[in-house]
């Protein structure tokens, strides 16, 4: 079937028959027009993806951001944060226990966002920034 462009996206179709028992891969976007499919276990029912959502906010965190090493107790059992940074670029460790971020870490950019897991077992976040300003890291403890 022919790629069709709606609402400034490319759809790539495909015909799918009924296979019993053997593996299906699909790449691209995937619409099913009526009725049901399972895969690995997400189902998609008329056209829409049941997901995962991302978790339910618990703490709200403001870390402040220096030169210097700043690590911060997360609270145990959290599964996920949300943070984004705002005034400096940032550099981060997470990890189970105390952590020391350093300028070889991962990087978060002044105003990016990121949706990550955590440990589960002594969650801990260190931040620290390169340059001469110093920024804050909003968190959101996701559970």
């Amino acid at each position: 079937m022919p790629n069709v462009w709606q609402d400034n996206q490319l759809y790539t179709h495909y015909k799918v028959s009924t296979i019993s028992g053997e593996p299906l891969e699909v790449s691209g976007t995937t619409t099913v027009a009526s009725g049901s499919i399972s895969i690995s276990g997400t189902t998609i029912t008329d056209g829409r993806l049941e997901t995962e959502p991302l978790g339910i906010p618990v703490t709200p965190r403001a870390i402040t951001v220096t030169t210097s090493n700043t690590n911060t107790a997360l609270t145990s059992g959290v599964s996920r944060i949300s943070m984004r940074a705002a005034g400096t670029n940032t550099f981060y460790s997470i990890g189970s226990g105390s952590q020391t971020a350093t300028l070889s870490g991962h990087f978060i950019a002044n105003g990016e966002r990121l949706d990550i897991g955590v440990p589960l077992s002594s969650p801990n976040l260190a931040v620290i920034c390169a340059s001469g300003s110093s920024g804050v890291l909003y968190v959101s403890e996701l559970g």
